[in-house]
């Protein structure tokens, strides 16, 4: 069907984003870089712009950005490099990957963006929270009054299996919902904090009408997560999403300078259209005053750059160089 988006993405320019041109701020880069197999090589980026990193794997992408301009700002002193310049005129440096977000199953989408935190004040202002004598801290599921004392607030019991990997039940006291019976009877619009915490952010945000809550909600959904569950565990994220919920965080937490954030490969898991949102997102943080840089593949995200840089021409000790 030609209304379809697959028709669509299969015609010679398929969907195009939206690109706007942005102006080349002050300029920061490394001097000398030769990590790995850096070629002793000097790269220039621009603030307030989008760049792109580009290359076949191996050909020195990550150790420019990870193990040069990463390493530096955090030593505050040039690493694998001779010297790098124009850092000091970003408040932060946002380093955003694919790793997990915790090693914690207590951890969860809605405690590691600060939701859990005002969920707690909702519920913990409903009149029968009052009558009950519950306070704020008593709605947290890793409070000894909040958890249910089955499972210790995980919503799930471990199974160890032998000669095969443990696994994760959920718990029939609580029935995955991580609170005891007097948490779960304080209702909010008819739902218990555990029946929130098992919500999709879309869907948290279709229930709520809280000023705070659906900003931090709706900054979620903005990412591409409003499929995630809130009370998702942090170490069952696929990496994808753990980037974007660290994004999320990011531009949830107030600030008074700029920032330069530095991104491996956020296009991974995203749909086409997913993409589009993301690179929408990326203008924003311009558009704020923030500087994006990140390492890509993907032919879409490049395509939105301001400033694609081209590691290679190969792998390994062929590569090193700029393109």
């Amino acid at each position: 069907m030609k209304n379809s988006v697959t028709y669509k993405l299969f015609q010679e320019n398929g969907i195009a984003p939206n690109k706007k041109q942005n102006k080349k701020g002050d300029s920061f880069g490394i001097k000398g870089a030769f990590a790995n197999n850096l070629k002793t090589i000097d790269v220039s980026f621009y603030a307030q712009q989008i760049t792109a990193i580009s290359g076949v794997s191996g050909s020195g992408k990550s150790s420019l950005i990870k193990e040069v301009l990463h390493s530096s700002w955090e030593k505050n002193i040039p690493v694998n490099c001779a010297s790098v310049y124009g850092l000091k005129q970003f408040e932060e440096l946002v380093f955003i990957n694919q790793e997990a977000l915790t090693q914690n199953r207590l951890s969860t989408a809605a405690s590691y963006t600060g939701i859990i935190e005002q969920l707690k004040t909702i519920f913990s202002k409903t009149t029968f929270a009052k009558n009950a004598g519950l306070k704020r801290a008593d709605f947290s599921y890793q409070s000894k009054n909040g958890k249910c004392k089955t499972c210790g607030g995980y919503g799930k019991l471990k199974t160890s299996m032998d000669f095969m990997s443990d696994i994760w039940l959920t718990c029939d006291h609580c029935k995955g919902k991580r609170y005891n019976e007097n948490i779960l009877a304080c209702q909010y619009k008819g739902r218990s904090i555990g029946d929130v915490l098992k919500m999709t952010v879309e869907e948290a945000l279709e229930f709520f009408d809280e000023k705070a809550i659906v900003e931090s909600l709706a900054m979620l959904k903005k990412v591409g997560l409003g499929h995630l569950v809130l009370g998702k565990s942090g170490i069952t994220l696929s990496g994808g999403e753990a980037q974007r919920l660290k994004l999320a965080n990011s531009m949830l937490t107030k600030r008074k300078g700029t920032r330069l954030y530095l991104f491996d490969e956020p296009s991974t898991g995203l749909h086409y259209f997913d993409l589009l949102h993301l690179i929408a997102v990326f203008q924003e943080l311009i558009d704020s005053g923030d500087t994006v840089l990140f390492i890509e593949h993907n032919k879409t995200m490049i395509a939105a750059a301001d400033q694609v840089i081209t590691m290679g021409p190969g792998s390994g000790d062929n590569g090193g160089e700029v393109v």
